[in-house]
């Protein structure tokens, strides 16, 4: 958590001072992306919220698709602080049997990525402008949990459950403009965060809290327009 505090704050005094070089901040950019968000996980990942855990700890995946928008503000000379939102889902599913009984447990997780972040912008060749990036991300994490026991006692109505952690991005991208303001770009950004969780593994036993990873590469394309150029260009 220091860790991403000092990015944060690394942040906000970087666009103070900034906006103290630059006569006037304006909006450069906006636009929306598509893209697929793998997550590794290290140790932990949402199964073992489950009755049956994993017998193994980590080498799990998890991917889907994800929607996102964002806005690019002009900074200073290529420099610019770019907003981002998005939304991943996925639902894990379980299945295990106790002698005659069935269990059958689903994990519906949203996870809520909103970042802001530092960026640089560099133009070459024709309509084509390159950018890397760092930056800070809150995730926003929402969970609905079910179990069914079709042949007896034990099942759970729906349940949400919701909560927030911090995390760090770092990205790199070129786009490419048709004309001076519609263009597409492509890009790869990887997260690294985590957020922790409190259950009862089983019933009757203490509270046990695990650290979930938020890690992995996320690779999209997107659809941008363009106010104005807010990169460098090469001489």
């Amino acid at each position: 958590m220091k860790t991403y505090n000092k990015v944060l704050i690394l942040l906000a005094c970087f666009s103070l001072l900034s906006t103290g070089l630059t006569a006037q901040v304006q909006l450069s950019k906006f636009g929306v992306s598509l893209s697929q968000w793998t997550r590794n996980y290290s140790e932990f990942d949402e199964r073992f919220f489950f009755t049956t855990p994993p017998s193994e700890q980590g080498g799990y995946t998890a991917s889907s698709i994800m929607p996102s928008i964002f806005a690019e503000v002009s900074i200073y000379k290529g420099i610019s602080l770019e907003g981002r939102i998005g939304s991943w889902s996925r639902t894990y599913t379980d299945i295990s049997s106790f002698g005659n009984l069935t269990i059958q447990e689903s994990l519906k997780q949203r996870v809520i990525p909103a970042s802001l972040s530092v960026l640089y912008n560099y133009s070459f060749l024709d309509n084509f402008n390159a950018y890397a990036g760092l930056g800070v991300t809150r995730y926003f994490i929402q969970h609905e949990v079910l179990r069914l026991v079709p042949d007896g006692s034990g099942s759970v109505a729906p349940q949400e459950f919701s909560g927030n952690n911090y995390g760090i991005n770092y990205m790199i991208g070129v786009e490419y403009y048709f004309n001076e303001k519609i263009g597409v770009g492509l890009e790869g950004r990887f997260h690294n965060g985590a957020y922790n969780k409190s259950f009862v593994p089983e019933f009757g036993a203490n509270s046990v809290t695990r650290t979930i990873d938020l890690k992995g590469l996320e690779i999209g394309i997107s659809l941008r327009y363009r106010l104005f150029s807010s990169s460098s260009s090469e001489d």
